[in-house]
C-alpha cells in the first residue's frame, strides 16, 4: 500500500578527484499486507451488509453515506484512502469524492462492478477494468500538484487512452473541505456496502491527518469530529448500526513511508 510522499533519489558520480550527488525527485510508494484479515485494526463499514443488493427493481430506496470535514492550508496535498469490496456485484458506490460546500472540487471515484469509474468536472468520464477484486484491498491516492490532479491505484499512475491521466483545476475548484460523501450516494437499487481504511490527508509530503478507525469506539462517536452520517432508515426497519459499523475482521495496516 502507498502513502503519497516526494522523496529525492541520490545519483552519486565518483570521478578521480569529484564527487558530485544530485538529487532526481521520484515518489516513494510502500505497500504494505493487504489481506483483509489483519489482527489489531479496524475499518469503518458503509452500507448494509444485510441488505446486500436488497432488489434490482428500484422498489426499495436505501443509502449510506458519510461526509468528513476536512482543512487543507496548502496548495500541494493528496488525499489517501484503501478500499475493500466484498464482491464484485455491479454498484454504483463512491470510492472517492472531496467537495467544497456540498460542489465537487477532484474527480470523483465510483465503483461499477470490478471495474473503477473516473468522473471530473471537465465532463470526462472513463472506466477502468479490473480494478477490484472481492476481498482485496485497493490503495487510492488523489493528488494536487502545482495546479494538477493525478491518481494512483496501488501506486500507479492511472491512464486515460494510453497517457497518464490529469485533471487541471479550474478557477472554480477551491480546497476541498470535506472528504466525501463515501459510500451509496444514490438512493437507488445500486444497494450495498464497502469497507473504508486509513483516510489521509497528506500536504507537502507531511501527513497532517489521518483516521485509521483503530482507536474509535463506534462509528456513532465519530458524530463528534463533526462526521455527517446519511442512510435511509426503510420506516426504522434499518438502524445506524446497520448502515455504519467497525469491523476488526477487515482490517488494512497503515502503510510504513521511506
Amino acid at each position: 500500500r502507498g502513502v503519497c510522499v516526494l522523496t529525492g533519489r541520490l545519483t552519486i558520480n565518483i570521478l578521480a578527484v569529484m564527487m558530485t550527488i544530485s538529487m532526481v525527485p521520484s515518489k516513494t510508494f510502500v505497500f504494505g499486507e493487504k489481506n483483509p484479515k489483519v489482527k489489531d485494526g479496524n475499518s469503518l463499514r458503509i452500507g448494509t451488509v444485510e441488505n446486500e443488493l436488497s432488489n434490482t427493481d428500484g422498489t426499495i430506496q436505501r443509502h449510506a453515506w458519510v461526509r468528513i470535514p476536512l482543512t487543507i492550508t496548502k496548495d500541494n496535498y493528496c488525499l489517501s484512502l484503501d478500499y475493500m469490496a466484498p464482491n464484485t456485484i455491479n454498484t454504483g458506490l463512491t470510492i472517492f469524492s472531496a467537495e467544497n460546500n456540498g460542489v465537487s472540487v477532484l474527480p470523483q471515484l465510483i465503483r461499477r462492478g470490478d471495474a473503477l469509474r473516473v468522473k471530473d468536472n471537465s465532463g470526462k468520464q472513463f472506466d477502468i477494468a479490473n480494478v477490484f477484486q472481492p476481498n482485496q484491498w485497493v490503495h487510492f491516492d488523489i493528488e494536487v500538484l502545482n495546479g494538477s490532479v493525478q491518481i494512483y491505484i496501488n501506486g500507479e499512475s492511472i491512464q486515460y487512452n494510453g497517457e497518464t491521466y490529469t485533471y487541471t483545476l479550474k478557477a472554480t475548484d477551491t480546497k476541498p473541505n470535506t472528504f466525501g460523501a463515501l459510500g451509496d450516494v444514490t438512493g437507488g437499487w445500486y444497494d450495498y456496502y464497502g469497507y473504508y481504511d486509513n483516510l489521509t490527508l497528506t500536504e507537502d509530503g507531511e501527513v497532517s491527518w489521518r483516521e485509521t478507525f483503530d482507536e474509535v469506539t463506534s462509528a456513532d462517536s465519530l458524530k463528534s469530529s463533526g462526521w455527517t452520517f446519511s442512510f435511509n432508515s426503510n420506516n426504522d426497519a434499518i438502524a445506524f448500526s446497520d448502515a455504519f459499523a467497525l469491523d476488526s475482521t477487515n482490517h488494512c495496516a497503515v502503510a510504513q513511508i521511506s
